[in-house]
């Protein structure tokens, strides 16, 4: 990844480098529309008070489900939702 230090949206090293990561390891399209999800995807869309200062719950419930649902079934979407929502409900309930 490149990071242009000229960019006009002020950044802190570790964001980006979330970034990258999270698009790399799960192949996400970079205009993917996340609505109003809590998301270090939405950095660059998002002025500075608004910005995950690093990956959020919805992030890592994202790749957790997507690394431990079945890649081949046709319910893979299901099933990432489903774990999606308790992996965010139980770290919600802790």
């Amino acid at each position: 990844m490149i990071v242009d230090t000229v960019y006009p949206k002020p950044v802190k090293l570790g964001q980006p480098i979330d970034y990258a990561a999270l698009v790399g390891l799960a192949d996400i399209s970079v205009d993917a529309n996340l609505g109003d999800t809590s998301s270090i995807l939405r950095i660059f869309n998002q002025t500075t008070d608004e910005q995950a200062p690093g990956l959020t719950q919805w992030d890592s419930a994202f790749l957790s489900s997507l690394y431990h649902s079945d890649q081949a079934a046709a319910v893979q979407r299901s099933q990432m939702a489903l774990k999606m929502s308790h992996d965010i409900a139980t770290a919600d309930s802790r």
